[in-house]
């Protein structure tokens, strides 16, 4: 039998604000808390970032979309847009993780870059460390990743 879970979660951090939706067979904790780093084999996530800052004129959008390839590696692409002085051009992005450990220290390696549009110019590569260490069933300390950059600019 197939069950089949609407999952919203949502964080609040440094004033950004991201929310995702996904659809799909559940094969995995329904706790966000408890879920694995990657996105599990053939399995599409599909979410959406609204990034407010410091202006609240200046917000953004951003649509984001990974696919499991194995237990172990997801690949995925987003697109990004400024909502102030709304314009179709924005950033569009590639990544992959790789999720090195589980339990209640979980690591993911993850590497991202891409093309913005806008600028039309190559985004700086980056690289990191997706970490949770979980305190208990409703707490954890989280590092997203992409805690280094590095750009080819002059």
């Amino acid at each position: 039998m197939s069950n089949k879970s609407l999952i919203l979660g949502t964080t609040t951090l440094a004033l950004a604000a991201s929310a995702s939706v996904a659809l799909a067979d559940v094969n995995q904790p329904q706790e966000i808390i408890m879920r694995p780093q990657t996105t599990p084999a053939s399995q599409i996530t599909v979410g959406g970032d609204l990034g407010i800052g410091f202006d609240p004129t200046t917000m953004g959008l951003g649509l984001l979309g990974s696919y499991g390839v194995s237990e172990k590696l997801e690949v995925g692409a987003g697109y990004g847009f400024t909502l102030k002085d709304f314009e179709a051009k924005g950033d569009l992005s590639l990544e992959g993780a790789f999720n090195i450990m589980e339990g209640n220290l979980a690591v993911a390696a993850q590497a991202q870059t891409g093309y913005n549009l806008l600028a039309e110019g190559i985004d700086p590569l980056q690289a990191g460390a997706r970490v949770r260490f979980r305190l208990n069933d409703k707490m954890a300390i989280i590092s997203p990743g992409n805690q280094l950059y590095v750009t080819l600019d002059p």
